[in-house]
């Protein structure tokens, strides 16, 4: 977004003749006519108008200037700059002046939930995770006073019981979406409460709820005709019985996660299959007892699946994946990570039957190598996201094969595939314009010839691990600030050969940078923290742990960044 005097003088451009106003000073936009001023703060957004209040207006344009805020809605977001404003008491303040919050996503207190409850009768959305102060006493105020409430997150918020939710279910009925994923101390009592109160729902999120069992299934099941995505992680009392309530209960039902929950089995996974042929997105993640014969049946009933997650399901083999190939051709992202029994066969199948695919996260696929990955690179051209770290037997040859089938890949994680060397690196540099995120963490074969490539390639890099790469000095980071300017995410962990003279060439050429990590940087010191200081002003993340050389001065410049959160 463009600040300060050049937005104004933008903004009055369009708005009348730019030979009659020439917006130079504060001076002369606080002489602007109420109706030109009004209609500029009309064009801004209310991030960019708050900028004005102390730099541009005097204090009888201020009351115009808030007056013209009347008109607008506002949407507090979770960001730093609300959060800033909120420490400084600007839910008040809105209040006050009568403009309409629609939309609350910031951590509260229960004291400012009750104001939020009294003050925003309007509100439609609302997250407060991991609010652990808010208690019964605040829900029941705001279910008492926001009943237009149709967007809910408490997850995460344990002191809320089932009290909390049935004063919810009562008072916003046309709640549409609920999170209370990780509140501990709901129970099936309080899930029945929202099934009878909140007909509307669409979305609901119980993960990790551990009190959770088949029977409140069945009750949602009976309740919820409209639910469309229904998240059970880690609910392990929820068995094959739970997940045929499920198939009966919910027609409409596009997306379901039921990764962790243990006690489910090829017969619930049949069930689901035969129950909801709308379903598109499934995480099976974690459910141990699903074997090639569950995916067999998802294959066969689940034609418009588009995302499935089944991570460290090992029991399932290239025959499963076989399957997939063949019945779920629209599929756009997978992940198999840690299914160490899938091969090249099952990878081959997949790039024949599966053209759309946009993701794949093969993590820790040892059997994998660059046979399986040659055949992604001809079958799956809208490939973007590419996981394939600790797969080990992947090569050069391999990278080589992505660099020219994959142009459009933007995420490429290689990390701990010790195989690859520069001559890799290089063709993927070459070939991949696009790539935005690269881990080449541990390859330790890599040197600054491979980081030179990449800075002269991949312009458009905005995260890059090289953790544990070694071999990497000075001179390959100095490169990568030249020619990545955008850099925004770095992890140069344990790479000891690197010292201030690399960190000075970031400071002075990422300015965008937000989150770095030297670990076990030895040679890093003081001078290094102060020009990232200096020259990063968007860095909010350092972490500086087992710098020897960083003494306690430096270390508190570290923690004053890592403050600006």
């Amino acid at each position: 977004m463009v600040e300060g005097n050049s937005v104004v003088t933008q903004i009055v451009s369009q708005t009348c003749d730019s030979s009659a106003f020439k917006i130079m000073t504060a001076k002369s936009f606080a002489n602007l006519p109420d109706t030109i001023f009004c209609n500029i703060i009309e064009y801004l957004d209310w991030y960019a108008a708050t900028r004005f209040d102390n730099a541009l207006l005097n204090r009888n344009t201020r009351n115009i200037y808030l007056d013209a805020l009347k008109l607008r809605k506002v949407k507090v977001e979770r960001n730093w700059f609300w959060s800033q404003l909120v420490d400084k008491g600007i839910l008040s303040w809105l209040i006050s002046r009568d403009i309409r919050v629609i939309s609350w996503d910031s951590k509260v207190d229960n004291t400012e939930l009750m104001t939020i409850a009294n003050g925003c009768p309007q509100l439609q959305s609302l997250n407060i995770s991991s609010c652990g102060n808010i208690t019964d006493e605040g829900i029941t105020a705001l279910a008492t006073r926001c009943t237009q409430l149709q967007s809910l997150n408490i997850s995460y918020c344990g002191n809320i019981t089932d009290e909390g939710i049935r004063a919810v279910a009562t008072g916003c009925p046309q709640l549409q979406s609920l999170d209370i994923s990780c509140c501990h101390n709901i129970t099936d009592e309080g899930i029945g409460a929202v099934v009878t109160g909140c007909p509307q729902l669409q979305f609901l999120y119980v993960s990790s709820c551990d009190k959770i069992t088949d029977e409140e299934i069945r009750a949602l099941a009976t309740g919820l005709p409209q639910l469309q995505s229904l998240n059970i992680i880690g609910c392990d009392n929820i068995t094959d019985e739970g997940i045929g309530a499920v198939v009966t209960g919910f027609p409409q039902l596009q997306s379901l996660n039921i990764s962790g929950c243990s006690n489910i089995t090829d017969e619930g996974i049949g069930a689901l299959a035969s129950g909801c042929p709308q379903l598109q997105s499934l995480n099976i993640s974690y459910c141990t007892n699903i074997t090639d014969e569950g995916i067999g049946a998802l294959a066969t009933g689940c034609p418009q699946l588009q995302s499935l997650n089944i991570s460290s399901c090992d029991k399932i083999t290239d025959e499963g994946i076989r399957a997939l190939a063949t019945g779920c051709t629209q599929l756009q992202s997978l992940n198999v990570s840690s299914c160490i029994n899938i091969t090249d066969e099952g990878i081959r199948a997949l790039a024949c039957g599966c053209p759309q695919l946009q993701s794949l996260d093969i993590f820790n696929c040892g059997n994998i190598t660059d046979v399986g990955i040659r055949a992604l690179a001809c079958g799956c051209p809208q490939l973007q996201f590419l996981y394939v770290s600790s797969c080990i037997n992947i090569t050069d040859e391999g990278i080589r094969a992505l660099a020219t089938g994959l142009s459009q890949l933007q995420s490429l994680n290689i990390g701990g595939c010790g195989n690859i060397t520069d001559e890799g690196i290089g063709a993927l540099a070459t070939g991949l314009p696009q790539l935005q995120s690269l881990n080449v963490s541990y390859c330790d074969k890599i040197t600054d010839e491979g980081i030179r490539a990449v800075a002269t390639g991949c312009p458009r890099l905005q995260s890059l691990n090289i953790i544990g790469c070694g071999n990497i000095t000075d001179a390959g980071i100095t490169a990568l600030a030249t020619g990545c300017p955008q850099l925004q995410s770095f992890n140069i962990s344990s790479c000891g050969n690197i010292t201030d003279v690399g960190i000075r060439a970031l400071a002075s050429g990422c300015p965008q940078l937000q989150s770095l990590d030297i670990f076990n940087c030895g040679n890093i010191t003081d001078e290094g923290i102060r020009a990232l200081a200096s020259g990063c002003p968007q860095l909010q993340f350092l972490y500086v742990s087992s710098c020897d050389n960083i003494t306690d001065a430096g270390r508190e410049i570290a923690e004053r960044i890592n403050y600006r959160k």
